[in-house]
């Protein structure tokens, strides 16, 4: 098992009901994106998150990296 985590900063309680919301109404991740799991962790009190991405291989993984990196 793999993970990809990544720490956000800024994170009002809109921005976190719209990830929700986007990730409700699709069909699964983005294309391109072989995830097994997310995992979101919010810290209210400093405003931050971190998105815990499994995977089931390092190539899944790295592929991922290259479709989310530039996506803000």
């Amino acid at each position: 098992m793999f993970a990809r985590v990544v720490r956000f900063t800024d994170v009002s309680d809109e921005r976190i009901a719209g990830l929700k919301q986007r990730v409700e109404e699709n069909d699964g991740p983005p294309e391109g994106v072989e995830a097994k799991n997310l995992r979101v962790i919010v810290d209210d009190s400093q405003k931050t998150a971190i998105a815990i991405v499994f995977f089931e291989s390092e190539d899944q993984m790295r592929r991922a990296d290259e479709t989310l990196g530039d996506r803000k």
